[in-house]
């Protein structure tokens, strides 16, 4: 696991100063189409100022679906990631993703 905290770098960020508001936290319109979930990342990121840490392999190659609508910047990328194995811990100043756990007890075989 020590690996992969290791490798994490910010993957969607924003000149210094574009984040000298902060990350907001309210509800807002979101128009995303259907896109690489890189790119939908990226547009989320911008859009609220807040950072997101994750591994650029876990998002390559997947991708996001279209969010339209009004959303707190956790409910939109709860949205956007939603059918990966993506999860994230929103902190004060932006969103660290990484890989749900596995639950091993869940899939033992019984009997």
């Amino acid at each position: 696991m020590r690996a992969f905290w290791a490798g994490l770098s910010i993957m969607f960020a924003l000149p210094s100063s574009a984040y000298a508001v902060g990350c907001l936290h309210s509800a807002a319109n979101f128009h995303f189409p259907a896109q690489p979930l890189g790119s939908a990342l990226t547009n989320l990121s911008h859009q609220t100022h807040c950072p997101i840490l994750v591994d650029r392999s876990l998002v390559a190659h997947k991708k996001a679906p279209a969010v339209d609508g009004r959303y707190t910047p956790s409910e939109a990328l709860r949205l956007l990631t939603g059918g990966t194995n993506l999860e994230f811990v929103l902190g004060q100043d932006g969103f660290l993703m990484h890989p749900a756990e596995y639950d091993e007890a869940q899939h033992q075989k019984t009997g």
